[in-house]
């Protein structure tokens, strides 16, 4: 078993179309919740199932207008991703190359003054 971290967003229900009767829906601000799982998407279906995401889905359902949930309007769970949690990596070291030596140092130009046009 191992850790992931999901990244998703809940997306409101903003308004339906008394024509059509479809309903669209507003974009939503990311949130990340971390789980236990065997793979990626045994991942994707507990973080649908976490007690963080259910409580922010009855939270978002409440301020629903009735006339968009009597119409079938309700949070929407998307996953955006899912990346395998851990320690974290080393530093990326960027004066050394490949092959373990050091970078040549760039000489420092000369600033010149104002430009003038001639």
């Amino acid at each position: 078993m191992g850790e992931y971290t999901v990244k998703y967003e809940l997306r409101e229900p903003k308004s339906r179309n008394p024509k059509t009767g479809s309903v669209s829906y507003s974009s939503a601000v990311p949130s990340t919740v971390t789980v236990n799982a065997e793979n990626e998407s045994e991942a994707r279906k507990k973080a649908a199932k976490h007690p963080k995401v259910i409580k922010a889905r009855e939270r978002v359902n409440a301020r629903i207008p009735e006339t968009v949930q009597n119409a079938g309007g309700k949070a929407r769970f998307k996953v955006n991703t899912v990346t395998r949690g851990g320690g974290g990596g080393a530093m990326l070291n960027l004066n050394k190359l490949a092959s373990g030596t050091e970078m040549p140092k760039m000489k420092k130009l000369k600033r010149g003054g104002p430009v003038r046009k001639k």
